[in-house]
């Protein structure tokens, strides 16, 4: 009778454990199929990013913020159960999120380069280098001239050699509309536009010489 209750209880605590390794086992696959499927995601978005060639730096830099927001909401239910995961499966993890950094660090840069051109086209209301700057008058000079200034030293880290040179070109259209009106500048506002020059003259010096030349 005891030798039965032995056996009973042996066959008892081996289903038991049965049971427990195919639920970890079982867990173990779950978790690992959410890490593939968080992979094609990212790779999805890449893909996406790629082949939205047609669309403007605001229209790419709302895609981002989605991306972005899918991103987070993401980890964030897998971050809650890395110590769920087998030591492959977390690697593996970790790797993609160490990629979607990489990718996510050269987005923000990119779309901070295409933010700091388009304030600048802002400022003087303009579409492109040919166009005339008649809204810049007199009154408005200084103003435009230190808006543009704060905007390439907001954006000065990212400009590439070539954006450098859209920038220039701006700066040189603002630069004869200043000849244009000087008759109507007072003492004090030449002044003030001499030194907003040598600031900006000193970042170009700095960072124009040391961007990247860039194809795009």
């Amino acid at each position: 009778m005891i030798k039965d209750s032995k056996i009973t209880i042996a066959v008892i605590v081996l289903m038991l454990l049965a049971v427990f390794f195919v639920a970890c086992d079982n867990s173990q696959k779950e978790l690992q199929a959410e890490v593939d499927e968080f992979n094609s995601w990212m790779e999805e978005k890449q893909n996406d990013v790629e082949e939205a060639v047609d669309q403007t730096w605001e229209e790419t830099k709302e895609s981002w913020e989605d991306v972005e927001q899918e991103y987070d909401e993401t980890i964030t239910e897998l971050d809650a159960r890395t110590e769920e995961m087998s030591e492959e499966t977390r690697e593996e993890y970790m790797e993609i999120k160490n990629e979607f950094r990489e990718w996510q660090n050269e987005m923000r840069a990119e779309i901070r380069k295409q933010e700091g051109i388009s304030k600048v086209e802002v400022i003087l209301m303009v579409e492109g280098p040919d166009d005339e700057l008649d809204q810049v008058t007199a009154d408005n000079l200084v103003e435009k001239y230190r808006s543009f200034v704060n905007t390439v030293e907001e954006y000065k880290d990212d400009y590439t050699a070539k954006e450098w040179a859209i920038v220039e070109s701006y700066w040189e259209m603002l630069n004869n509309r200043k000849n244009e009106v000087e008759d109507d500048i007072t003492t004090e506002e030449n002044a003030e536009i001499a030194q907003l020059k040598l600031e900006y003259a000193g970042i170009k010096t700095i960072y124009k010489t040391g961007a990247k030349m860039e194809s795009k």
